[in-house]
């Protein structure tokens, strides 16, 4: 397996990133709708309840990893 880069962004960088998201489209879905398209996207799998409990917010994990 290769070696895999990993880009750090500071608060500037960050805010400046343009996503790809159609703001108006998904302003018009209903939650239904986008609940589905969410379900179908293959890049953004669904996770079981276990999965979901493994995550830590953000910042927690920021203050570990500095100290």
């Amino acid at each position: 397996m290769g070696m895999i880069r990993v880009r750090v962004l500071n608060k500037q960088q960050a805010r400046n990133i343009k996503g790809k998201t159609d703001l108006e489209k998904l302003e018009k879905m209903t939650d239904v709708e986008v609940h589905n398209a969410a379900l179908s996207d293959p890049d953004a799998p669904s996770l079981t309840d276990y999965q979901r409990t493994q995550f830590k917010p953000f910042m927690f994990l920021k203050r570990k990893l500095v100290r």
